[in-house]
């Protein structure tokens, strides 16, 4: 090699195989995100423009109209029992968030005790289930 003539490299593959298949799956990965965010934007849309009545429709059957449970209901001990008082927790979410929204003279601690039980439910419930799945 002498001197004036350019330094010629050996041929790399600079990826661009990599690249096409990256941008599909790049594509791919937006437009479900994105779908899902509209999707919970709608839904929390919608939750938020529900009445007070149809929250508490909302409720399974095992809750009477005190707003506890039916002493002696033997389904809640069944895995679907559970569950539905996992939903009934996010159901009393749910209506503190309404009375939070809503209501102009309501007890703050009486929400957030409201909030605090139906959290403590569910993470019972979950641990109830879990057990009862790691008993099998």
């Amino acid at each position: 090699m002498g001197e004036g003539e350019p330094v010629r490299l050996p041929a790399t593959n600079s990826g661009t195989g990599k690249q096409a298949i990256l941008i599909p799956l790049q594509l791919a990965a937006f437009t479900l995100t994105a779908f899902y965010i509209v999707y919970r934007w709608s839904e929390l849309r919608r939750r938020n423009q529900r009445s007070w009545q149809q929250i508490v429709s909302r409720l399974s059957h095992a809750w009477n109209g005190a707003g506890s449970l039916e002493p002696g209901d033997s389904t809640l001990l069944a895995a679907d029992g559970l569950w539905a008082v996992y939903r009934d927790a996010g159901v009393m979410m749910e209506l503190a968030d309404y009375a939070c929204r809503h209501g102009r003279d309501f007890d703050v601690s009486s929400v957030e005790d409201l909030r605090f039980t139906a959290l403590s439910l569910r993470f019972t419930v979950l641990k109830a289930l879990t057990r009862r799945i790691s008993l099998r």
